[in-house]
């Protein structure tokens, strides 16, 4: 599948011709104006009705066109607001002005994703995008936006789970692999049943599928760790939390290093060698959506099920009974560089970097991107006005324009 471009920088050029020259005009305008006035290139792009429209669409109109994204904190967001706030003040002359809005982050902003986010937003007019970079590009060229495309790759190391909770509040988790999750992820995977508690120092574990240590200490499940140097398996020094992943065995303290069978292969593995001398032993399976959350969450309440692990609560926050809403999995497409809801529960929800956790209310775009994945805006691009002849007239270079100056400016070129 084509890598897609997704802008990290935007840097609005300088509006050669916006002030001065020849051919001043005899109308006033709070915004800068051009003069002369500026002819633009047509374009068709794709809106969030999955309907192509064209600027030439509107000839004889007056048009109000912006640049924005779904996911922008704040200044999108506001301009996006303004353009309402104008559109509702026009009364009559609504049916002779457009308003239009391109996104900057096709990869986020696909149709379907517009048009949920402008039917929440209450926002009716066309918002733009366009599966072809090349043809957005050449968008962005005609109206002075520059930007670099991502080249941020990711490892297991820096693999995260973020939670949005109902409040909106969001957090990025790293997930952490060691000797614990290891164990938990192998036994998940294994059918092994884990008898441990968390405590001051970490997991204590104190029994597997039932055989559980006594309580008088004639013996304990004992930590192993293989040495690839000497070939041999040795006592650990540290607890189970704080133990890299590989070859790892737990065994009754009373059982001899030279009776645990070495590991077989280079991949992680656990081996238990339980009171009675049977042997078990797993490789450490494919990161999971539920191993990730057990790898980076310290409170939450997953229970199984015979469906596999299923979300009830994070942070003490426990999705209701009725299903008025309830906690929904979602993982980040490295393709498109943006989050998607999953089709498929945390257990077998595999080869993800980056999850997420939101209640099932939450719009993807509203999920902060990962850790080297935001988008940047430096400079915001300008609010176009253009005029019945199809010619860029006006533009407002604030992101917090006034809305009453362009309404004058709006109303001004519908009597031109």
């Amino acid at each position: 599948m084509r890598k897609r471009l997704v802008p990290l920088l935007v840097i609005a050029l300088l509006f050669a011709g916006c002030m001065g020259g020849g051919n001043s005009s005899s109308l006033d305008f709070y915004g800068l104006e051009y003069q002369p006035a500026l002819s633009v290139e047509d374009f068709t792009l794709t809106d969030q009705n999955g309907e192509n429209v064209s600027l030439s669409d509107f000839e004889g109109k007056v048009v109000v066109l912006s640049f924005t994204y779904t996911n922008c904190p704040d200044v999108c967001l506001l301009i996006e607001s303004n353009m309402n706030a104008v559109k509702s003040q026009l009364g009559e002359a609504e049916s002779d002005v457009v308003f239009i809005s391109i996104t900057m982050d096709p990869a986020r902003d696909t149709p379907a994703h517009f048009l949920d986010w402008t039917s929440q937003m209450g926002y009716d007019w066309p918002h733009l995008t366009s599966e072809d970079d090349s043809t957005l590009m050449a968008v962005w060229d005609g109206w002075g936006i520059r930007f670099g495309a991502s080249s941020h790759s990711h490892g297991e190391e820096d693999s995260s789970v973020t939670v949005v909770m109902p409040d909106g509040n969001a957090s990025e988790n790293n997930v952490v692999q060691n000797g614990w999750t290891q164990l938990i992820s192998t036994a998940a995977s294994a059918g092994w049943d884990v008898n441990a508690s968390d405590g001051q120092w970490g997991h204590m574990v104190s029994g597997f599928n039932g055989d559980n240590s006594p309580e008088d200490w004639s013996w304990w499940w004992e930590l192993r760790s293989w040495n690839s140097t000497s070939n041999a398996w040795e006592e650990s020094m540290v607890g189970i939390d704080d133990i890299s992943t590989g070859h790892l065995a737990f065994a009754p303290n009373t059982t001899s290093n030279d009776n645990i069978s070495a590991p077989v292969g280079d991949d992680a593995s656990i081996t238990i060698i339980q009171s009675n001398g049977t042997v078990l032993t797993s490789n450490l399976p494919e990161m999971n959506g539920w191993s990730q959350t057990v790898a980076a969450l310290d409170d939450f309440d997953a229970p199984a099920s015979s469906w596999g692990h299923y979300m009830s609560s994070i942070e003490g926050v426990s999705a209701p009974g009725d299903s008025s809403w309830w906690w929904e999995l979602h993982f980040w497409n490295e393709t498109s560089r943006s989050w998607q809801g999953s089709e498929v529960g945390m257990d077998l929800l595999t080869g993800k970097s980056h999850i997420a956790w939101a209640p099932n209310s939450t719009l993807d775009s509203q999920i902060p991107f990962p850790s080297g994945e935001q988008i940047v805006i430096h400079t915001m691009p300008p609010t176009y006005l253009i005029d019945k002849a199809g010619k860029k007239r006006v533009n407002f270079t604030d992101s917090d324009w006034s809305t009453a100056e362009v309404l004058a400016d709006v109303q001004t070129l519908l009597t031109e």
